[in-house]
């Protein structure tokens, strides 16, 4: 029964090993795409309400600058960069354009490591290894260039006996934009 034992022990004890690299690999795969989707779901819900505020802030000054133009003799654009100046002097920046293209990897990336790293909890997993590769911003509200893709990718360095290697988990989120309907 020893012998027995012997020789199927570490078989069975590979097998174990296997089964709790494959687990591991399914948590980081499933908590990887749920970040991402969450992410871009939040970003694309805030895309229209942050096009409209856009245009409506936009609306408001023209006709601000407008109404001042045609009371006072002054050149709108003189006063548009004068203001511009004083805020910039003040250190106010008000930046309501590009809400889409204020969309870069740098910015998403700490949203994702947050969400990522609460999915998996503990000091198991190491959320560095998480890279934002890229992302395709919108080109519009309708039709085929209304949709938000973000990739990333994330390394996992597999330790099971006779095997040292690591493997870059991809994935793709990709969401059409929200447009208040």
């Amino acid at each position: 029964m020893t012998l027995e034992a012997a020789m199927v022990l570490p078989f069975f004890m590979l097998f174990i090993v296997f089964l709790a690299m494959i687990i591991r690999l399914a948590i980081v795969d499933m908590a990887l795409y749920q970040s991402l989707a969450e992410t871009n779901e939040v970003v694309v819900t805030l895309a229209y309400p942050a096009e409209l505020a856009t245009t409506a802030v936009s609306t408001i000054v023209e006709e601000k600058f407008d109404g001042l133009s045609e009371r006072v003799d002054i050149d709108p654009q003189l006063a548009k960069d004068l203001l511009n100046d004083s805020m910039e002097y003040l250190g106010i920046t008000i930046d309501v354009n590009g809400y889409l293209d204020s969309v870069t990897p740098g910015l998403v990336e700490p949203i994702i490591e947050d969400k990522f790293s609460g999915r998996l909890g503990g000091n198991f997993f190491d959320p560095s290894k998480l890279k934002i590769d890229s992302i395709k911003t919108p080109t519009s509200f309708t039709g085929d260039g209304a949709f938000l893709e973000i990739n990333a990718s994330y390394d996992i360095d597999i330790s099971i006996p006779f095997v040292e290697k690591t493997i870059t988990l991809k994935k793709t989120s990709y969401e059409r934009l929200w447009a208040g309907a």
